[in-house]
């Protein structure tokens, strides 16, 4: 069976009319990520990404409640915006865009799952903060599922300014002093 090219195209426009794509696929694929973090902002667009709703929705038994908070099914706007065991990176995350940038800026699923309506001032580092704070939520959502690890209150703000702080110091260096100032 050939099918026609057009035909993709055509199911995720019906399934997402109002969404650009164009701007979201460069945004995915942005070189500026890290491949870790572009795998895990291809998995959410594509919405293949395996939380415990989406397997329960495929027969594969389990429960279907966040591995985080127990109370609400583990879907993605709730795991990685709505959960109460996240808001305190939630809002540092928001905290530090305003005091870094200058501006607030709303955590909501446009910006977090398909890396919409991202501020134009210095594209490629709201990308990577965006993308930092899914991978962080991700990982300790996996180290709790899977290690048994017991998620202490500082533990998603730590893991994300530490990230941070390594990547900052990792493209000082890699870059000249004035093209870093960029970014």
């Amino acid at each position: 069976i050939i099918l026609n090219s057009s035909v993709p195209q055509l199911v995720i426009s019906r399934c997402f009319p109002a969404l650009n794509f164009d701007l979201i696929f460069s945004n995915v694929h942005n070189g500026f990520i890290d491949p870790h973090l572009r795998q895990l902002n291809w998995k959410m667009v594509h919405r293949i990404l395996p939380v415990k709703y989406l397997l329960f929705a495929r027969n594969i038994p389990q429960d279907k409640n966040c591995i985080l908070c127990k109370a609400q099914p583990e879907l993605m706007d709730h795991l990685f915006l709505k959960c109460t065991r996240i808001q305190s990176l939630v809002n540092f995350v928001s905290l530090f865009i305003q005091k870094w940038f200058g501006f607030k800026i709303l955590l909501a699923p446009n910006k977090v799952i398909f890396l919409l309506d991202l501020p134009v001032q210095f594209p490629h580092t709201f990308l990577y903060i965006i993308s930092l704070y899914k991978s962080i939520i991700w990982i300790f959502r996996n180290r709790i599922c899977f290690d048994a690890y017991r998620l202490q209150p500082g533990d998603l703000v730590s893991a994300f300014c530490s990230a941070l702080i390594a990547r900052v110091q990792v493209d000082y260096f890699r870059f000249s002093h004035d093209k870093f100032r960029r970014y």
